[in-house]
């Protein structure tokens, strides 16, 4: 059932219909204005919609995939006044807990940042002796009677419960085109962008996640949440300067791209882009097995090849976004026509199902 989930979500991504969409926002704006008679139970304060997830306990990547479900996001404590309004809520409620925050510094493995805001943090309530370790690279929030809400390192992949937000004044699409704008912001940001590198070719710019290994699932979900795509290549002249970097930096040796067959189990297509794949560079006798996710394999001064791997595995990723925001247009030939897309989709989850 794991590729179920897998499938549903980077389908859900890349694949949506404006109409339902849109219909959905409306929905989920009704019910952030309902306050008590919503079903879903919300805290309202101030300029923030606060959703308390202590009913399920998610890793960090899959709190903020929940929180994004329900058209809100994986909460950013910004100020004391806050961290006390949300302390004082735990305690009320009599949910003393550890809750999952946007926080972490798994772009640099160094600068904290609000990955819902795309800012660096400035106010911080670290427990004692917080942060500790080298190796846990995102935030939970900590309640207790004695320290209240302080702040904890911890590992991304532990189960938590979590903290979602979402902006009382502002409806969605505002949400998320501000979300965007912060986090373009990000890589200007003086004090963190020098350890945020971002490399060009062409018309793109790219970044190389190396701080924390994740699954090819987590891999378009954190480059998602930069305001990124997990990476799709084009050409030979493409492969050729990404392998170049990762040679020239000492990057490492594996890393996800978007590539994957996993709706039919036949047709190789990058999940971002929604294009069948046409350019290949398979390392030898390469792909093989049942492995349906694509993992790009460095050897110095061979090359950059491409191998089929588990999607459940974990490795580094690359990142890409286009250097200017480019107008849309429609679907070229060598994109999967929608209707098929679906189809395939029916078919894959029925055989998953009989499983």
């Amino acid at each position: 059932m794991k590729y179920f989930f897998l499938v549903l979500f980077s389908f859900k991504s890349i694949f949506s219909l404006p109409t339902s969409d849109s219909l959905a926002s409306e929905e989920w704006d009704s019910v952030f204005s309902q306050n008590d008679t919503s079903f879903i139970q919300l805290f309202h304060d101030g300029p923030k919609i606060y959703y308390f997830g202590y009913h399920c306990k998610a890793t960090y990547f899959q709190a903020a995939q929940i929180c994004q479900d329900i058209h809100m996001k994986l909460v950013s404590i910004e100020s004391a006044t806050e961290n006390e309004i949300l302390y004082k809520h735990i305690r009320d409620a009599g949910k003393s807990d550890i809750f999952w925050t946007s926080g972490s510094r798994l772009l640099d493995g160094n600068h904290w940042i609000w990955m819902s805001k795309g800012k660096p943090i400035d106010y911080s309530n670290w427990h004692p002796g917080n942060p500790d370790s080298q190796t846990e690279h995102c935030i939970a929030a900590f309640s207790s009677d004695t320290a209240r809400l302080t702040w904890l390192d911890k590992d991304c992949l532990i189960h938590l419960s979590f903290i979602c937000e979402k902006s009382a004044e502002s409806k969605d699409t505002k949400d998320v085109k501000q979300a965007e704008s912060e986090m373009e912001g990000l890589y200007h940001e003086h004090s963190v962008s020098p350890n945020i590198p971002l490399f060009h070719f062409k018309e793109k710019s790219y970044f190389i996640g190396r701080q924390f290994k994740v699954t090819f699932q987590e891999a378009m979900q954190l480059c998602q949440m930069i305001n990124m795509n997990l990476v799709s290549i084009t050409s030979n002249e493409e492969n050729n300067r990404i392998h170049k970097y990762i040679r020239d930096t000492n990057s490492g040796e594996y890393f996800w791209t978007s590539g994957t067959r996993m709706i039919d189990g036949i047709t190789w297509f990058w999940m971002s882009t929604a294009r069948i794949i046409d350019y290949t560079n398979w390392y030898t006798g390469k792909p093989s097995g049942a492995s349906h996710c694509i993992l790009l394999m460095e050897q110095s001064d061979k090359g950059l090849f491409w191998i089929n791997n588990n999607c459940m595995a974990r490795y580094f990723y690359i990142c890409e976004k286009p250097r200017k925001e480019k107008q849309h247009c429609r679907l070229e030939d060598n994109h999967v026509p929608l209707h098929r897309v679906y189809n395939l989709l029916s078919l894959y989850l029925e055989d998953l199902f009989r499983m």
